[in-house]
Parts: structure tokens; C-alpha cells; sequence
């Protein structure tokens, strides 16, 4: 595997770790899941896969997508609907704070 560019930002509960790699790498990795061919979401690790060879608009949306895995999976295993909806406030809160640090991190790659 070539090199493996790799930075941190804001979860619900724990940071994750937003890892830039070969699609060639991720298919190797990924076999047993579907269409794992621009990212993948590891809820276990809080880890996001992110495929090197897109453009930074796509490996931004792609963070984007992931990161709302990892909202929906935190979120279904809070039952009460006010607890849901502050989660998701504060989350998107610090989203909003990491947004210069993930456009800046995923620009750099290109």
C-alpha cells in the first residue's frame, strides 16, 4: 500500500479518524461489503476510508456521507427523541467548527 494520509475530527461520543487511501486498497479491504468504491464507515474503529484518486469536492461529499453513517448509528441506539435531537445539535455544532480543518485536510491531497 502506498502512502496513507490520515487526520482527526470531531464524532458524537469519540474523535474519528478520517483515512485517505487507494480504491485499490479499500476494495482489498472492504471485499465483503457492497459498493465500496469512494468510502467506507467502520463504526467499531470510528474510522472513515476515503479513496485518494477523487477530486476534493467528491472526497468532501464522501466525508460528508460517512459522517452521516456515523450519526445515524450513534442516533438509532438513543431511544428518546429530545436526546436524539440534542446529539445531533451539538454534533453538527462541532461539524461546523471542523469544516475548515476537513476542506483544508482533503484539498491538500490533490
Amino acid at each position: 500500500m502506498g502512502k496513507k494520509k490520515q487526520f482527526n475530527i470531531s464524532g458524537i461520543y469519540h474523535d474519528l479518524t478520517v483515512k485517505i487511501v487507494s480504491k485499490k486498497w479499500m476494495k482489498s479491504r472492504f471485499k465483503d461489503k457492497e459498493n465500496v468504491t469512494l468510502g467506507c464507515y467502520e463504526n467499531i474503529e470510528g474510522e472513515i476510508y476515503v479513496a485518494r484518486e477523487l477530486t476534493s469536492e467528491v472526497k468532501k461529499h464522501t466525508v460528508y456521507h460517512e459522517i452521516s453513517h456515523h450519526i445515524l448509528d450513534t442516533l438509532a441506539a438513543v431511544e428518546d427523541e429530545e436526546t436524539r435531537c440534542d446529539l445531533l445539535g451539538s454534533y453538527l455544532m462541532k461539524l461546523t467548527q471542523d469544516r475548515e480543518l476537513i476542506e483544508k485536510s482533503l484539498s491538500s491531497e490533490d
